[in-house]
């Protein structure tokens, strides 16, 4: 796979891989930092199976961030890297309808 090669060549010190990195954290700090502002939340968290190279970039990625971001300069904005499966679906679907069930009791 295309992550399974981008990994190796990590291994092996490529530069231009090191560069895509690298220019990945700085965008998805910059991107991150808007959000934060429109959306103030107060924790972010990032899906996906990066493994370790996600881990080595969260802290980069929350720095650019805060350093970006009105919202995240003035209290804290954590940014997390999280793995989900089929039960965040399952469990994300049935919160929703329960939502719904409970609003049609609103007055």
């Amino acid at each position: 796979t295309l992550y399974t090669h981008f990994v190796e060549a990590l291994e092996r010190g490529d530069d231009f891989a090191a560069k895509l990195k690298d220019t990945m954290t700085q965008a998805m700090g910059v991107l991150l930092a808007s959000l934060i502002d429109i959306l103030n939340p107060q924790r972010v968290i990032v899906g996906g199976n990066w493994g370790n190279i996600m881990q080595d970039m969260i802290p980069k990625i929350q720095g650019i961030a805060r350093a970006r971001s009105l919202t995240a300069q003035r209290h804290d904005v954590w940014v997390e890297n999280r793995t989900f499966d089929a039960s965040y679906t399952t469990r994300g679907c049935g919160e929703l309808m329960f939502q719904k069930w409970l609003r049609s009791f609103e007055l």
